[in-house]
């Protein structure tokens, strides 16, 4: 007998509250388990080590409520992996808890593996809105300001072979990052007041 569907925003909500309040049990309390959440909040996410097995385990659950995986399921991929793929829950997300706890061991390969996955994450994710409409243009721009330097912004545009580039000089020392981050920013603001 399989079990019933998880609703996939309230497994979003619990993973964000995991991630950002987990410490304090607010996950397991969204849960309605409040002996758990007291419990959790009390000895402070068990020292950390509860909030980290919760945050795995709550990313995992969230990442397979969402059958389709679509743009959002791949740009919320993508910003787990920027923010906390040093960790493994972007790959917890994915699916690979196996993986997914290499990469907390590692953190992330000492960042190179955590490099890697967000170039390709960014790909995905940049593929998986074909009409690269408004929202599309500002995720890209976001990516640009943030992580633009590693590339990230030319992965989500699909310039594979440019991302690798910008990732080995450091977005030009910084001046393709700072070129790249104005002319997204011109385009995302152009295409807004059209």
């Amino acid at each position: 007998m399989s079990a019933a569907p998880i609703d996939w925003r309230k497994a979003n909500v619990r993973m964000a509250l995991s991630i950002n309040l987990g410490w304090i049990g607010a996950d397991r309390f969204y849960d309605g388990q409040i002996l758990w959440g007291t419990l959790k909040a009390l000895t402070l996410g068990g020292l950390g080590i509860w909030w980290v097995v919760d945050i795995l385990y709550y990313s995992n659950l969230a990442g397979k409520a969402e059958p389709a995986r679509g743009w959002w399921w791949q740009n919320l991929r993508l910003g787990l992996g920027t923010a906390y793929g040093f960790l493994g829950i972007d790959r917890m997300y994915n699916g690979q808890v196996g993986w997914g706890i290499i990469k907390l061991i590692t953190f992330g390969g000492l960042g190179v593996w955590w490099v890697i996955d967000n170039l390709y994450w960014a790909n995905k994710a940049g593929k998986a809105d074909p009409q690269r409409g408004w929202w599309w243009q500002h995720v890209r721009l976001t990516l640009s300001v943030t992580f633009g330097y590693f590339g990230v912004d030319r992965a989500y545009n699909g310039q594979i072979g440019l991302a690798i580039l910008k990732l080995v000089t450091l977005g030009g020392l910084g001046a393709w990052w700072i070129a790249d981050a104005a002319y997204y920013a011109c385009v995302a603001g152009r295409r807004q007041s059209t």
